[in-house]
């Protein structure tokens, strides 16, 4: 598959995106689009407007920090689901940070909810494509999350250091550490 990842650019780059962004993801899980704005124009991250042969595919939006990407956001448009453009989306990523090493928080498998069959397929995409469990769970906001990474190795510490220089200290403030099910 032909992905094309551009950096957001243009008005209708960034209309696609804020779309997508607000039809994928419940409210509950949506930062204000204004800060993932932000974080693209002051060169903390990127938002990738994710094309196929010249259509719409989705997008992605990260945090740099060092040598760690956080890859925050990634949607497909539902009219191109269940075709690899996910798949493709990260292994562009990849490319775009040879030298860095991916990160993402996914809501825990670990819970008994009625979403649990969904958060299960999210969580087996990510492995298929590449990423591991980290053994690291934490309380972001108030949503128990999981991180998982690319050739990728951080603690609590190191995650919520990354957090207070990249993102910001007050959303550090909304971050807590759990017990990973898996760690020993």
């Amino acid at each position: 598959m032909n992905i094309q990842l551009t950096r957001a650019n243009r008005l209708g780059h960034w209309l696609k995106v804020h779309q997508l962004y607000r039809y994928s993801f419940p409210r509950a899980e949506r930062k204000p689009f204004s800060a993932i704005v932000n974080i693209h124009r002051s060169n903390r991250g990127d938002v990738w407007y994710c094309s196929v042969d010249g259509r719409f595919a989705g997008f992605a939006s990260t945090v740099r920090g060092g040598e760690l990407v956080l890859v925050d956001y990634l949607a497909v448009s539902p009219s191109m689901r269940d075709g690899g453009i996910g798949s493709a989306t990260l292994g562009a990523l990849q490319k775009q940070y040879p030298d860095h090493h991916l990160f993402l928080e996914i809501e825990s498998v670990w819970e008994d909810v009625p979403d649990r069959d969904a958060r299960l397929r999210r969580k087996a995409f990510y492995l298929r494509n590449g990423f591991t469990p980290m053994k690291l769970m934490i309380w972001l906001f108030g949503v128990k999350m999981e991180v998982l990474g690319i050739d990728c190795k951080m603690d609590y510490t190191q995650y919520l250091d990354f957090y207070t220089k990249y993102l910001s200290p007050w959303t550090a403030e909304h971050i807590s550490e759990d017990v990973h099910p898996e760690a020993g």
